[in-house]
């Protein structure tokens, strides 16, 4: 009975330091800076909108507003013929215990058709569409 007086508070002294080293070294955390997020946002956009978003007229990703440490909200817009999209999405950064990357993007779009607005003359509710969803970005 004594040996177990003995031993179990240096048993469990050794749980409680192999506890703390592994949430010290699981606290690491991952930051997203602002080509991070636009990488992701391009490649989700890219995969989402193909045919419009390979094939466009200009357009933009902003990443300048900073959500969490792992989290950037864009502004994305773009334009192919008498469309315009524009909208935003929200990129958050995970990291794997083999330090493997992955984002996932949350988006949401707007389509506005300018053919059925400025010459048919129709209202705007008429003439646009919303997309929205989520995807997964990897090897970031």
């Amino acid at each position: 009975m004594r040996l177990t007086r003995r031993v179990l508070p240096l048993l469990i002294g050794v749980l409680v330091a192999t506890a703390v080293a592994q949430t010290a070294g699981a606290s690491h955390k991952v930051r997203l800076n602002r080509s991070t997020a636009r990488y992701a946002s391009r490649v989700l956009l890219d995969r989402r909108f193909s045919d419009s978003y390979s094939n466009r007229a200009g357009g933009s990703i902003s990443c300048m507003r900073k959500v969490a440490f792992n989290k950037r909200r864009c502004r994305v817009s773009w334009g192919i013929g008498d469309a315009g999209y524009m909208g935003r999405t929200r990129v958050t950064l995970f990291e794997r215990r083999n330090r493997a990357r992955f984002g996932v993007v949350h988006y949401r779009i707007h389509l506005i058709d300018f053919y059925c607005t400025d010459v048919e003359h129709h209202p705007i509710s008429q003439c646009d569409r919303h997309y929205h969803g989520r995807g997964r970005v990897g090897n970031l």
